[in-house]
This record gives C-alpha cells, sequence and structure tokens, in this order.
C-alpha cells in the first residue's frame, strides 16, 4: 500500500521521552560487560508522545503502512495555512 499523502496531522504533540532503541549486542561485543571496541550510534530512537487514544491510532497506523517525520515548532508557530500535501499539488 502507497500512501501519497503528506499533513501535519498532531501539531502541538508534547515529547515525553527520547531513548535509543535497544539494541542486541553485536560481534565483538561482549554480552557480560556490555563494550565493544568502538561505540555505536543508535539507528533508531524511541519518542514517547503525549497524545489522545485517537491520535495514538493514528500514530500506529502511520508506524505500519506509512513515515513518521516529527519537527520541532517554536512556541510562535500556528498552522495557518496547512494542508493536506499530495503528490498532484506538492509543487503549487
Amino acid at each position: 500500500m502507497k500512501i501519497g499523502i503528506r499533513n501535519m496531522v498532531m501539531p502541538g504533540a508534547r515529547i515525553v521521552m527520547i531513548a535509543p532503541e535497544a539494541q542486541e549486542p553485536t560481534e565483538g561485543e561482549s554480552e557480560e560487560s556490555g563494550a565493544s571496541a568502538e561505540p555505536q550510534p543508535a539507528a533508531q530512537l524511541l519518542v514517547t508522545l503525549a497524545v489522545t487514544p485517537h491520535d495514538a491510532e493514528r500514530i500506529v497506523f502511520a508506524a505500519e503502512y506509512a513515515r513518521i517525520w516529527l519537527s520541532l515548532e517554536g512556541a510562535e508557530a500556528t498552522q495557518d495555512g496547512t494542508g493536506i500535501v499530495t503528490e498532484e499539488n506538492v509543487f503549487e
């Protein structure tokens, strides 16, 4: 399934926590010590948001069938003039 829609769906959502996703030990890494020759950056981050149950369902759907992009909004940011962006109107 390809979803060709982009939209700001949860402006102002509060971030509760950001943490590196748990990773399995890699080859050459001692399971007891947890140390490796060189520290590796987290491939993914786990972001916890404070949202309503309805918004949580939308996030799960996006995680399963599309992509999720997060952005930091300034305190004065507004959602005026935002709308759905499709393949047909992306360059308008």
